[in-house]
């Protein structure tokens, strides 16, 4: 998905948003995942890269006492289809590429990884005049079962 290009100058990016804007584009980012699924899922986690979570809490309001748009996502998620969601930093999201935002219900059967195994040998067995030794190993690395759970955000940068 991609934020609304309504910045200045018809941008998405949040450094040329309010605070209005961005903490329309939270709320929006945070709704993704049960307008995709249907209302099957909801987003429990909101991962940003450091320049979007940057840009979000230098953010203020004017005469709110020092409050961010990311501050006030944070304290009034009323109305959210998804209820509370919690907003985790990244330093490697966004370091190639245009992602800097991912939202996603946050389950074993949305997501997963794999942990690698590193071979391991079976107990050895006669075959004819041969001896043989079964390996085993599993490459490690993320699955994803329902991608009804998760949406890529770009353009926040």
């Amino acid at each position: 998905m991609q934020v609304a290009g309504d910045g200045a100058g018809g941008a998405t990016a949040w450094t040329k948003k309010s605070p209005e804007q961005i903490l329309r584009d939270l709320r929006i980012i945070a709704d993704q995942v049960s307008i995709q699924s249907g209302t099957v899922r909801n987003a429990t986690h909101i991962i940003l890269s450091s320049q979007a979570y940057n840009a979000a809490a230098a953010a203020m309001f004017s005469g709110s006492g020092g409050v961010s748009a990311l501050g006030a996502f944070m304290r009034d998620q009323d109305g959210l289809s998804s209820g509370k969601v919690q907003i985790i930093k990244s330093r490697r999201l966004g370091a190639t590429g245009n992602v800097h935002a991912i939202v996603l219900d946050k389950v074993p059967d949305v997501i997963g990884a794999w942990v690698p195994m590193l071979a391991q040998a079976a107990p050895q067995r006669w075959d004819a005049l041969a001896i043989k030794t079964p390996v085993e190993s599993l490459i490690g690395g993320a699955v994803s079962a329902d991608l009804r759970g998760a949406a890529i955000v770009e353009g926040v940068i």
